[in-house]
């Protein structure tokens, strides 16, 4: 067989690229769902101690923090997918330094 693949060369060839990317995917799957599971961690411990240094900012007499500038500062990407901060990140990143207090 001077440089032609039989049937069953193919056959396991194809095979073999099949298990490969099935792997590829399943890495790729795998990394996604662990990314989002870190940043759901992450914003949740955010939120939390976000919650707390407000309180701690209340007993002490002192003006709460901005909850969506603090998101932008913390990830700018969450503070435009929240509803209650997304126009106001976007016209700071437009330009308008008043929109949040950074």
């Amino acid at each position: 067989m001077s440089g032609k693949l039989s049937k069953a060369g193919y056959l396991l060839a194809l095979s073999g690229v099949g298990l490969l990317l099935n792997g590829c995917v399943a890495a790729l799957v795998g990394g996604a769902i662990y990314h989002s599971a870190k940043t759901q961690e992450a914003r949740a411990e955010f939120t939390t101690n976000f919650q707390k240094n407000n309180t701690e900012r209340e007993r002490a007499k002192l003006k709460p923090l901005d909850w969506c500038s603090e998101i932008y500062k913390f990830d700018k990407d969450w503070a435009k997918d929240k509803a209650e901060c997304k126009e106001r990140a976007m016209l700071y990143e437009s330009g308008d330094t008043t929109a949040l207090n950074l």
